[in-house]
């Protein structure tokens, strides 16, 4: 069976194609019959979860899972000519090259697919229902608040300082980041301060202005410290354990990680 490349749309994945994608990961077995249903509320890319039915396995080999989750290509034209300028790319490597080396929880990679001349990819990744989705603007409690930031240190702490993150040719790096941040939390502050109003005191405002002025200075300050960051890690990013179950946190949408 040939290894599977990208496909346009999530009705072109046939059991054969899914096979072949678990059977990358050492799962035998086949894949008889699917269906699936899209998930999440991606800005550049599309995620469905695949149900999948199962033929007859070896009970020497593990057989493969029941459902994954395959993230692809927008088929938004404007949301994937953004996914194409590198996010695509740099989410694929990082579940097939640098998630390996970290102890950050993140949906196991069973097949990653680069992007193709169209700007397709494709990855299947463990399904981890019945965890569900984090809500920025509900916030979380005091628990899953601290297993968040106790995860985050499986991102930071496994590859401190490791020179080898630079040599990563598909993996950012920080100083053009912030030379563009800076013009950009100078006109956030502003329209901070200006809607809210007077509900800003005056030396409030004084602090807001000058750390958008500092912000770029202080964030290269000690560039001999460093590691790889998600640079997009909030509650929307992250699945939480339900009372049905599931991880106590995982960190998903690896599209903006750089050093």
């Amino acid at each position: 069976m040939t290894d599977p490349t990208p496909v346009e749309s999530a009705e072109d994945i046939d059991p054969r194609w899914m096979t072949a994608a678990l059977r990358r990961h050492g799962f035998e077995g086949d894949v008889t019959s699917l269906a699936f249903a899209p998930i999440g509320t991606g800005q550049m890319a599309d995620s469905f979860r695949f149900r999948l039915s199962l033929g007859a396995s070896s009970p020497s080999t593990p057989p493969p899972p029941s459902s994954v989750v395959v993230k692809m290509q927008a088929a938004d034209p404007r949301s994937r000519k953004a996914g194409a300028s590198g996010a695509y790319e740099t989410e694929v490597r990082f579940y097939a090259e640098l998630a390996p080396t970290l102890s950050i929880r993140v949906p196991e990679c069973y097949a990653a697919m680069l992007p193709d001349e169209s700007n397709r990819f494709a990855l299947v990744l463990e399904d981890l229902a019945p965890a569900e989705q984090g809500d920025q603007i509900e916030g979380c409690d005091v628990e899953q608040a601290r297993a968040a930031v106790v995860n985050l240190a499986g991102l930071h702490g496994p590859r401190w300082c490791d020179p080898a993150l630079k040599e990563m040719e598909w993996l950012r790096g920080s100083d053009g980041e912030v030379t563009g941040l800076q013009p950009l939390l100078g006109g956030f502050a502003e329209q901070f301060i200006e809607h809210y109003g007077s509900r800003v005191s005056k030396d409030d405002a004084l602090v807001l202005r000058a750390f958008a002025e500092a912000s770029g200075a202080w964030l290269l300050g000690r560039s001999e410290r460093f590691s790889a960051v998600h640079a997009d890690y909030r509650l929307d990013n992250l699945l939480f354990a339900t009372p049905a179950g599931g991880s106590p946190v995982a960190a998903v949408d690896w599209q903006t990680v750089m050093v």
